[in-house]
């Protein structure tokens, strides 16, 4: 579904991404494990054209995307959830879930939104409340939700356990899977490297910009590189 190849970009004169290959199958699972500062976000939003991309190919389900601005990205099928949720404190829950839909035309809003409100029923209770009084695990699911309204086909997720309690976590990881079981694609940022490889199909190392390491879930998690670097054995 996504192929990039060779990615370069950064911020001003800093380079973050130096070279960056990632493939991305339909219908999986592809986690991103590093350390903080390696680049994981910064790959996200080159995907979103929100940070530009210096050279390199990116292509989407057999297309070129490189000059694609944000929102095109998103009529697409590319939705980022972003790091700290990003959340529109005063507006209402129900508020912020419309505002995923805001690049659609078609009648299918509502229906999408009470389907979603099935898989996020914490939510259907909170409509009416503005979205800077929801604990942290709810804004997480929330960001997920006004995403999802969006129809994505591929969803990228940045580091959607952070902050969280251990419990929280857990919901939110069994929230993922189900969403894949949909038949959305994930990519995956995670700070909690054994969670986000145990989740995978895929995976890759990426440390200083540049992948390091790649192979399926179940592999990394063997690996002595990664037990010993990201793992704590």
């Amino acid at each position: 579904m996504l192929e990039v190849s060779d990615l370069h970009s950064g911020y001003g004169r800093i380079e973050i991404l130096k070279g960056l290959t990632v493939n991305v199958p339909a219908g999986k699972i592809v986690s991103l494990i590093g350390s903080n500062g390696a680049g994981k976000t910064t790959f996200l939003m080159t995907l979103s054209a929100l940070v530009k991309m210096r050279s390199g190919t990116i292509r989407f389900e057999g297309k070129s995307i490189e000059k694609l601005p944000p929102d095109l990205i998103v009529r697409l099928g590319i939705v980022q959830v972003p790091e700290g949720r990003r959340m529109f404190h005063r507006l209402t829950v129900e508020e912020n879930l419309d505002l995923g839909a805001y690049t659609r035309r078609d009648r299918e809003i509502s229906r999408d939104r009470q389907e979603l409100l099935q898989l996020f029923p914490i939510l259907k209770d909170r409509l009416k409340y503005p979205a800077g009084h929801l604990s942290g695990g709810e804004q997480q699911m929330l960001a997920m939700a006004r995403a999802l309204m969006a129809r994505p086909r591929l969803l990228l997720l940045d580091e959607p356990s952070l902050g969280l309690a251990p419990k929280m976590m857990e919901v939110v990881f069994s929230l993922i899977r189900k969403i894949n079981q949909k038949g959305i694609t994930v990519l995956l940022v995670e700070q909690n490297a054994w969670r986000a490889l145990a989740l995978a199909d895929y995976a890759y190392v990426i440390e200083s910009g540049q992948i390091r390491l790649k192979g399926t879930g179940k592999e990394l998690l063997s690996s002595a590189v990664v037990k010993h670097s990201y793992l704590g054995e």
